[in-house]
């Protein structure tokens, strides 16, 4: 089975104001088929893939996940037809203006929820991409809600790959503090995925950087749903203009081209914004 990458690819960014959605959190904890039982219409196959993802997930482990938390990570990851994948249909419902369509997916969520509680929180420095242009709705200062489970890769070449060698991408550098690992649960170990659960908020640092072959990368810094910890974000990492002038020229000496070589630029640029943006201004290519 190989994987398409739509995890990492499918991101909402039309910023949408919705009215929050975690009834979940206090649901009881069901099995995994119990918890699929409100789905079959949606995913009429859906008893086959999870009793494989009971045969292949990664149980016993040593974060003490169960049987069934173990088996909704993998579930969650893995590839069937367009109209039938689990995140992409979850991730449907939770961006969904119609909030009732998250109410079937409540226990799912909940053991997504509890298996993620007991992984170890990922803080660092995370990627994902887009192949469009998106830019434009993404202004320094502004604070955002991702309301869908969102795939990340601590590696900037797993995005890469998949964002291909199209004439406009954009990547997000994403600075998490409440991320979960699930590159030890998940179909695809290689991926390096972190996921990030419905409803995290993020401070866009600075305004969009613009590079040669049509690659737009925006900066985000995970923050908590709490005013002070908002200012303490603002304060400590938002760049001024004149920096991020002189790291657009930094990045204006690497020769791009927009079909052969996008994917080492993705790769270069991404690199030298994560040493920049740690302190290290080691811009190296």
């Amino acid at each position: 089975m190989n994987s398409s990458g739509k995890r990492f690819t499918n991101v909402e960014f039309e910023n949408k104001h919705l009215p929050a959605c975690f009834g979940y959190i206090t649901w009881k904890i069901l099995s995994l088929e119990e918890a699929m039982v409100d789905l079959h219409d949606l995913l009429p196959k859906i008893n086959r893939f999870v009793n494989l993802a009971k045969k292949y997930c990664t149980f016993p482990n040593e974060h003490n996940l169960t049987k069934d938390e173990a088996a909704t990570i993998y579930l969650y990851t893995m590839e069937m037809s367009d109209d039938a994948c689990v995140y992409r249909l979850l991730n449907q419902a939770l961006i969904a203006d119609d909030r009732s369509q998250v109410r079937p997916w409540f226990a799912y969520l909940k053991l997504l929820d509890s298996a993620a509680s007991k992984l170890p929180k990922f803080k660092g420095c995370a990627w994902r991409g887009i192949n469009k242009d998106v830019s434009q709705t993404f202004k320094k200062g502004q604070i955002i809600t991702w309301w869908s489970v969102s795939s990340c890769s601590t590696s900037v070449d797993v995005i890469s790959s998949f964002l291909g060698k199209t004439s406009q991408s954009t990547l997000f550098n994403i600075e998490c503090s409440n991320g979960h690992s699930i590159a030890a649960y998940t179909c695809y170990p290689n991926e390096n995925e972190v996921i990030l659960m419905p409803g995290t908020m993020f401070e866009v640092v600075s305004d969009p950087l613009h590079h040669h072959g049509g690659l737009h990368i925006i900066h985000l810094k995970e923050i908590l749903d709490d005013h002070g910890e908002q200012q303490s974000a603002t304060r400590s990492t938002t760049a001024d203009a004149a920096t991020t002038t002189s790291v657009v020229q930094k990045f204006d000496n690497i020769s791009l081209s927009k079909k052969t070589n996008l994917k080492l630029g993705i790769s270069a640029m991404s690199k030298a914004i994560c040493n920049y943006l740690y302190g290290y201004l080691s811009f190296t290519f």
